[in-house]
């Protein structure tokens, strides 16, 4: 959706990243019915291997730092893609220690906060299992397709410290 909306609004060539391939193909099929052309494509990789055509002149990391398996490798890699003078901006989801950082909210009509505190993981993953994933048997949030790093929000910084990375806006 982000993709799409930058392109819509002039800005040229956008391009989305996945590891999944049901988020690519979802989002293929938006772009097509919004009759999108070239300026908008999609790409299923994993953006640690990834290399791409070109660097970009900005880079937005929308809700998936809290699944990279390396946020600090991942931070070092973000250098490889901006064009020299571009930026990156990094938002994420809520990360695993908060009241809804395992990522399930989309899996219960009533929200309950902090179910990783309430029950074990052991208990919410087969709930996620049984329920609502049949086809992921991830047996730890790691394992997850796409993913959850159990980052805390001092790490990301820690992350950044050591990856050399300055903020403008934090």
């Amino acid at each position: 959706e982000l993709t799409m909306a930058i392109a819509k609004r002039g800005v040229g060539q956008s391009t989305g990243v996945d590891y999944l391939p049901r988020n690519i193909g979802r989002a293929t099929a938006h772009a097509r019915q919004g009759a999108m052309g070239r300026d908008v494509q999609f790409v299923c990789r994993d953006l640690h291997a990834w290399v791409p055509d070109q660097k970009y002149d900005v880079l937005l990391s929308i809700d998936a730092f809290e699944h990279i398996d390396d946020p600090c490798a991942f931070l070092r890699r973000m250098t490889d893609l901006i064009a020299p003078g571009g930026i990156a901006v990094l938002a994420f989801g809520p990360l695993f220690h908060s009241p809804f950082g395992d990522h399930m909210w989309d899996f219960f009509r009533l929200q309950v906060p902090w179910r990783g505190v309430l029950f074990s993981a052991q208990a919410v993953l087969r709930v996620r299992r049984e329920c609502f994933r049949p086809t992921d048997p991830a047996n730890a949030h790691p394992q997850v397709a796409g993913g959850l790093n159990l980052m805390r929000y001092s790490d990301f910084l820690e992350h950044v410290r050591r990856t050399g990375w300055a903020f403008d806006f934090l």
